[in-house]
């Protein structure tokens, strides 16, 4: 069964007296970084929580507009009640709930000088309830690629349920995703999200001050909207990009393993898989992941210091309210085990639209920028990494 979600968002109105603004923002940013900053986006979803008495408001961070959200009210449209938001503190998102009966299917924020209806969105969980779900945010991925993404994800680890959040795509319909993941087999349940919110914008004059070079939106939001809407019953939950697979030597299921953990969580290392094609393969070819198995001999540890993790949601045991999954950790949970060793996440240069390279112009050459294009064989270089190979043809075919 397959679902395509819009979510319930809230913006501010433009015309209004508001607009979130960057930090120091007296600085003088070019028009590209306008372009990609999101002014009005309050929350980009609102939805029951899975136990129905508590909603929840999930959107980018606030930044100046968090003393006017403190002073804001959330009135029931149906039972008239008004009370104000709690707030979860977070570094990467804004997360807030408040309680209103069940009766309610819309609800009305009143910040400073607007009113903004919106409707309240039904919690999903139980259509994931006991599924271990993979998940990722896409924007024009090739549709094998997510299609052989997911295949691996069953094939090697388990994985039964597939959640992708589509951030403005355009070479295909949310229909075309679901299509696809209807079509791969031993995944039982699938939602394709419509995200269609901006995923951030370099920030080269911030950072010449001091701040983030990166200002994230859609990214940070999605993980809150996926564990707190569709995944908070879910055997457990892996975040991984369509560019990452992710393998044991010992031959573990990473659901199994973090499902069995005290603590609900599991952490591992990237290690890069180069752009270098397998013998054999014709660059006009359609490339997919069993067409590399090559990395850089000088460079054989992780990749960097950022992890991907899975967690178990009714096994992680949050130090708060609830835990504040992100890009490379899980915040404000208790999680002391070290980095499970035998789990690698194989991070593939050559699955890749070169996405970085038209969105971050300007900015210095780091290897992302780059790794799209395909570069030759060289044999004092790359080495051929065995283990991955044999798997990928296993799974794949030669």
């Amino acid at each position: 069964m397959a679902n395509i979600i819009t979510p319930n968002s809230v913006f501010l109105d433009a015309r209004g007296s508001l607009e979130r603004q960057p930090l120091q923002p007296k600085l003088q940013r070019p028009k590209a970084f306008w372009q990609g900053f999101d002014q009005f986006g309050l929350f980009y979803d609102v939805f029951r929580d899975v136990c129905g008495k508590t909603v929840w408001f999930v959107g980018p961070q606030q930044q100046n507009l968090a003393s006017s959200l403190e002073q804001a009210y959330i009135v029931g449209e149906q039972s008239g009640i008004k009370s104000k938001l709690s707030f979860v503190k977070s570094r990467t998102a804004c997360v807030a709930y408040v309680e209103l009966p069940e009766v309610d299917k819309f609800l009305t924020l009143q910040i400073a000088d607007q009113s903004i209806t919106t409707q309240i969105g039904s919690n999903l969980s139980n259509k994931f309830e006991d599924k271990k779900v993979v998940f990722c945010i896409n924007n024009n991925n090739n549709l094998e690629w997510i299609a052989n993404w997911a295949k691996f994800y069953h094939v090697e680890h388990g994985a039964n349920a597939v959640v992708v959040y589509d951030n403005k795509s355009n070479s295909y319909s949310h229909q075309d995703i679901s299509n696809i993941l209807q079509n791969v087999a031993g995944i039982e349940q699938t939602a394709v999200v419509d995200w269609p919110f901006h995923f951030g914008v370099m920030d080269k004059v911030g950072q010449d001050h001091g701040e983030s070079g990166y200002v994230r939106f859609a990214q940070p939001v999605m993980y809150m909207s996926l564990y707190l809407r569709l995944a908070s019953l879910a055997h457990s939950m892996l975040n991984v990009d369509v560019d990452e697979l992710v393998l044991s030597s010992k031959g573990r299921s990473i659901f199994e393993v973090t499902k069995k953990r005290f603590f609900g969580c599991s952490k591992f290392q990237r290690f890069l898989v180069e752009n270098v094609l397998l013998p054999n393969v014709n660059e006009k070819d359609q490339i997919n992941f069993n067409d590399f198995a090559f990395r850089n001999m000088h460079k054989l540890g992780a990749q960097d210091h950022m992890k991907k993790w899975a967690m178990a949601p009714r096994k992680v045991r949050p130090k708060n309210k609830i835990a504040l999954p992100n890009t490379h950790w899980i915040e404000g949970v208790w999680n002391p085990y070290p980095v499970a060793r035998d789990f690698k996440c194989y991070h593939f240069a050559g699955i890749n639209t070169g996405w970085r390279a038209k969105t971050q112009k300007g900015e210095r050459a780091e290897w992302q920028h780059k790794r799209h294009i395909t570069e030759p064989y060289d044999p004092k270089k790359h080495v051929k990494d065995e283990f991955l190979a044999k798997k990928l043809n296993e799974i794949f075919g030669q």
